[in-house]
């Protein structure tokens, strides 16, 4: 006969287990971006090539339009610009109009913000808040619920992103709308004038940039709290099984199994054998009798336990080579004996026959005698 141990599992000793993710990159990329740009907007004012060396992020070609088109100027100075006063107004005109939507959005924040630390703190919130109506259904769903004041603090904060990326956009459009372009009545103006279009346009580029920065740093916040909530760590030392099922998986569904932390043997000093029999062997066995489980070692090697059977199952379980009657058997452990045994460990049982000699054994097996 042979037994195995159902289950298999590898020894951890107070391992952590975290699903980790790809580090955000782009807040360096971005910072590395904004040295260039601070490069190219010296160079537009001052008229010097600054860049120590090839540019790969496309301001040191910007710089080198600037000069192309300034050489231009300079060649046909008597170039009329007849419609800069009527777009100079409605540059301010769109200025001004972007100015407040950015006034109203942060006023927006500013609220969103006062009715999170009003939910947070317990303090009482103006009714005229725009955010108020997160504050009552706080109140109507009980205060002292904290799952859910967690939920409308988490509701109040998806606003304030949203307000806040609203913001970034407005401030995108705000300064590329309000560009003024001086009168081309001579070289300098026209020269000025370039100039002036092409700060603007690095500004735009400054602001693009600090959205990215900032979506950047956000997003490194996310991921540090992914990971916080992604990582598994155990509770006391012991023996851990992963789930095959999904340990290599990068996302799974809330509930899912991923482990299970067995108890170390060195403490628990004692351990469960499962064993599958014929219907021929179990019917000879009753619960109490005595079994030998060794180990499939080395022969020098070999670990012997002697365990007692705590339970025959009364139905068959079906596998591929055929229905086999699983039996359960309970042994005590020395400190040797639980430092070598590990779970999943195969090997054979054997049925303990008690004062019999071998001969007498098989001789009552032939004739079919207990």
């Amino acid at each position: 006969m042979s037994s195995r141990v159902i289950y298999s599992f590898s020894t951890s000793k107070g391992r952590k287990l975290s699903k980790r993710r790809p580090m955000l990159v782009s807040w360096t990329c971005s910072r590395i971006k904004k040295s260039s740009w601070s490069i190219c907007r010296r160079a537009c004012k001052k008229g010097g090539n600054h860049f120590p060396e090839e540019d790969k992020f496309g301001y040191q070609e910007m710089f080198r339009d600037y000069l192309s088109q300034a050489s231009s100027l300079r060649s046909n100075v008597s170039q009329q610009n007849a419609n800069i006063s009527s777009q100079n107004a409605a540059a301010s005109q769109t200025q001004a109009e972007i100015g407040n939507l950015i006034s109203q959005t942060e006023a927006k924040i500013r609220d969103y913000q006062t009715a999170k630390s009003a939910i947070e703190t317990g303090d009482q919130l103006d009714s005229q808040n725009v955010a108020y109506s997160f504050y009552q259904t706080y109140k109507n769903q009980g205060a002292e619920d904290p799952r859910a004041k967690s939920q409308v603090i988490a509701q109040v904060d998806v606003q304030i992103a949203q307000l806040e990326s609203g913001l970034a956009t407005y401030r995108v459009q705000y300064a590329g709308s309000g560009a003024q372009q001086a009168y081309a009545s001579g070289l300098d103006s026209q020269l000025e004038s370039l100039k002036s279009q092409h700060l603007v346009k690095v500004g735009q580029e400054l602001t693009l940039l600090d959205q990215k920065i900032l979506e950047a740093e956000s997003g490194k916040k996310v991921q540090g709290g992914l990971l916080d909530k992604g990582k598994i760590i155990a509770s006391e030392d012991g023996v851990l099984h992963l789930n095959p099922e999904t340990s290599d998986s990068t996302m799974v569904a809330e509930g899912t199994l991923l482990a299970q932390l067995y108890p170390a043997l060195e403490r628990e000093g004692k351990t469960k054998l499962t064993a599958y029999l014929s219907s021929k062997d179990v019917a000879r066995l009753k619960v109490g009798d005595s079994v030998r489980f060794t180990t499939s070692k080395d022969a020098n090697k070999e670990l012997v336990l002697v365990s007692a059977i705590t339970n025959i199952d009364a139905i068959a379980t079906k596998t591929e080579k055929g229905n086999f009657f699983k039996i359960e058997a309970e042994t005590s452990l020395t400190p040797e004996q639980a430092e070598q045994l590990r779970y999943g460990v195969e090997g054979r049982l054997q049925m303990i026959t008690g004062r019999k000699s071998y001969l007498r054994y098989y001789l009552d097996q032939f004739l079919n005698q207990e």
